[in-house]
């Protein structure tokens, strides 16, 4: 019997443990018998308990939530072999001096345990792409590689790597300059939001923000302020520059979406979701910030600056509409990542002594199209979704070329089209 243990939030979500399956050491592999697994799973404060579930777990057909599930299977591999063969298959752009791939959801960036994690809690490391790194260089054939721009874990886009600490340095003053002196939004993210948000700058708007702590259980967590000209002075503030606009919507009673790109010089990832949830639409699949645009009956009725004494509420809630339009319970929420992708970033590059501006772009990753698809249910969602997935209800699955292709990502999947996508289809 594995005995409970205590770990803050913060640790547990860089160490992955609610994806750490453990089974009982009597049980064999081919028993056929009722017996159970054990899944390590959170509480609200960050306590780590067990919680036995059945095997015979019912199979679910849902596409968004296989392609979920095969997504944490590659990132919660052993074999680190299955995320280096993702990386070197979703490089956006190599040059001598960088390399930019196609980061997925899940892949943390570090591994540091804390000193009171016994081996036995946790006997196998977990896949970071520090521990890549070495092996990603090899097969660049570069001597070793550095992260100049990085990802959060739970956000997928473009991530930059360099191949020399002198190019790493000054990729990062560039951008550095851009946030401090320029004050250019260089990054660009796509977002799916619930509700759609309200007045999005189209012009760049400076925002200032502090952090705020909760019992150092909770990430730190990003307030929106307007400091005097000393505070600034003084450091005690970040800011950022940010602008944004709705590509699509649903305006359906009870279902409203969109589909957001906001544009930010800040790396921190806290800022879109925070910013959003204060204009009445946060982010699908955030558990930090949601609770903060406060609705009641469809009304928005406050913005929430501070913390509840009760704490964060988990986790998010969703209106039945989109439920239904995703084809989820609410049960399925929690498993959902934030959807946070950095499409694109803007980059002024040395080549030959002159400053050539370009951009590196990362397409939609295939979960995030499906929820897009269903959620807006738009002219331009369907093409996306019948051009990535063409072969889904055709019967025998997708042929020789679109399996060898990039297209197709499910190996041996076979599904149908649930009706509500038939209807939409049609």
């Amino acid at each position: 019997m594995h005995t409970m243990t205590s770990l803050s939030r913060k640790t547990c979500r860089l160490l992955g443990c609610c994806h750490l399956l453990k089974r009982e050491n009597n049980v064999t592999h081919n028993s056929h018998l009722s017996f159970t697994q054990r899944r390590l799973w959170h509480e609200r404060w960050g306590e780590v308990k067990e919680e036995q579930v059945s095997q015979k777990s019912p199979p679910n057909d849902n596409l968004l939530l296989q392609l979920l599930n095969l997504n944490k299977q590659m990132v919660n591999n052993k074999d680190p072999f299955y995320v280096m063969d993702h990386f070197m298959n979703n490089i956006l752009y190599e040059d001598e001096n960088m390399v930019a791939f196609n980061k997925p959801i899940g892949l943390p960036l570090t591994y540091n345990p804390p000193k009171s994690m016994k081996n036995s809690d946790l006997t196998e490391p977990v896949v970071n792409l520090d521990g890549l790194l070495p092996e990603l260089a090899k097969r660049l054939f570069c001597s070793k590689l550095y992260v100049s721009l990085p990802v959060d874990r739970m956000c997928s886009g473009v991530i930059i790597l360099t191949k020399s600490e002198k190019y790493n340095q000054y990729l990062r003053k560039r951008f550095f300059s851009l946030k401090v002196t320029d004050q250019l939004p260089y990054q660009h993210w796509d977002v799916l939001c619930v509700e759609i948000p309200d007045k999005l700058p189209k012009e760049k708007e400076i925002l200032y923000y502090s952090k705020e702590k909760y019992k150092d259980i909770y990430l730190p967590q990003t307030v929106f302020c307007k400091p005097s000209k000393n505070e600034r002075k003084k450091g005690q503030v970040y800011s950022t520059t940010l602008c944004g606009e709705v590509i699509g919507r649903n305006k359906e009673k009870g279902a409203r979406s969109s589909h957001v790109r906001i544009s930010v010089t800040s790396a921190t990832n806290h800022v879109i979701p925070a910013y959003l949830s204060e204009r009445y639409a946060p982010v699908l699949g955030d558990q930090e910030y949601f609770w903060r645009a406060v609705s009641v009956g469809g009304q928005n009725v406050t913005i929430l600056k501070q913390i509840p004494a009760a704490g964060i509420p988990r986790p998010q809630e969703l209106s039945k509409g989109i439920l239904q339009n995703l084809e989820i319970k609410q049960g399925h929420v929690q498993n959902l990542p934030p959807f946070l992708h950095r499409s694109a970033v803007d980059i002024v590059h040395l080549k030959k002594t002159k400053k050539e501006q370009f951009t590196i772009q990362a397409p939609l990753p295939d979960f995030f199209l499906v929820t897009k698809y269903r959620l807006l249910k738009d002219e331009q969602s369907k093409a996306e979704f019948s051009e990535k997935f063409s072969y889904v209800g055709r019967k025998g699955g997708p042929s020789k070329e679109e399996r060898k292709s990039d297209k197709v990502n499910l190996e041996g999947w076979q599904s149908n089209l649930t009706e509500q996508d038939e209807k939409i289809l049609e």
